[in-house]
């Protein structure tokens, strides 16, 4: 019965599900040459699409749905166009399997950008390169006139894009990228400058980020914005007013007190060292902390993927304090850096008094 019962809940998902399919389709046909941009990677998504969306005119002319990315969401985002949508741009997940497809079949994107092909889903997927040839669904049904936005840094997302038959824009720090990475600075004020060449120009792109990593959806927005028609003025301006989105390595400035760097929407152990290295430009600060939690999208034991991360941390801090399960056993067998220490909390309460 029990087995009857979620046969019958999942036709109903699925018919649900079908049905905003059809409303984002004929929603769709309305919409005529506004460009409908799809973004989807392991990680870096919500990031360029909340800046590609505020640099092609912000929320009161484009749709987005920056922060949810399932297929439901993403349908839904085309109930909210209307006569002054200039553009919509999506945030897609290639999870579920299949997702993808059906997606890029029901709303028919102009564009699709690429940023970081990782282990996400590791349970789904196994592997960067199976989940790369995901993503690559999104490119299939793009129009002669479209074009794919490509991180030029990744091999797995290169190769599986390899047969589209639209024309693939590249970005990255590779010699032959369209939009090449010349270099990536942080400054004085902890915060990131992107310097990009683009057919022999060199546009210096300053931010608000305070992580290096932050290169790749700054570069991944503003490729897909000029591609678009937006000049190198405009992009550069539009950049550096950006706020970076809360809980993605954003700072928060306690008066007369710490600084943070909150950085806690998700945390794949694959990208923790990009996450840490953030602290290595606070060289100043009088001593730097970091709170580590519940990890996720690992391969083997749980021990040892904890421990690689504790070791990487104590490299760059002088207090480690370790949230949850992971403080029973990820400590142990670790070589602790000179002068550093490390402490357990059982929660983010109880952490802010170690």
């Amino acid at each position: 019965m029990r087995h009857v019962v979620s046969r019958l809940r999942q036709w109903l998902r699925d018919q649900r599900l079908a049905g905003r399919a059809r409303r984002a389709a004929m929603r769709r046909a309305t919409l005529g040459d506004v460009p409908v941009v799809a973004v989807t990677g392991s990680a870096g998504k919500t990031t360029t699409v909340a800046l590609l969306a505020h640099i092609l005119g912000g929320p009161s002319r484009v749709a987005t749905n920056a922060f949810s990315n399932r297929a439901e969401d993403v349908f839904r985002v085309f109930d909210e166009c209307g006569s002054t949508t200039s553009a919509v741009v999506v945030e897609a997940s290639e999870y579920p399997i299949g997702t993808l497809g059906r997606i890029s079949e029901a709303v028919r994107p102009t564009a699709a950008v690429f940023t970081i092909a990782g282990l996400d889903h590791f349970v789904a997927f196994r592997a960067a390169a199976a989940a790369s040839r995901e993503m690559a669904l999104l490119a299939e049904r793009l129009p002669a006139d479209g074009f794919v936005v490509c991180n030029a840094d990744d091999p797995e997302l290169r190769a599986a894009l390899a047969g589209t038959s639209v024309p693939v824009v590249t970005f990255g720090g590779d010699a032959a990228a369209d939009y090449r990475l010349v270099d990536r600075v942080i400054g004085p004020d902890h915060r990131l400058t992107v310097v990009c060449d683009h057919g022999g120009e060199v546009v210096h792109l300053a931010t608000r980020f305070v992580g290096l990593h932050f290169h790749v959806p700054v570069l991944a927005a503003a490729a897909t914005a000029h591609r678009l028609g937006v000049t190198w003025p405009e992009i550069a301006a539009r950049v550096a007013g950006f706020e970076p989105i809360f809980g993605r390595c954003n700072v928060v400035t306690v008066s007369d007190g710490p600084t943070f760097i909150c950085d806690t929407a998700k945390a794949p152990a694959w990208s923790c060292s990009a996450a840490f290295a953030t602290l290595d430009s606070f060289t100043d600060a009088p001593r730097r902390t970091l709170v580590l939690g519940t990890l996720a999208d690992y391969a083997g034991d749980s021990r040892r993927c904890y421990r690689k991360a504790v070791r990487a941390a104590l490299d760059r801090v002088d207090r480690l304090i370790i949230l949850r399960h992971s403080a029973s056993h990820s400590t142990s067998r670790c070589r602790f850096a000179a002068g550093s220490t490390a402490a357990a909390a059982g929660s983010i309460a109880s952490a802010a008094i170690v």
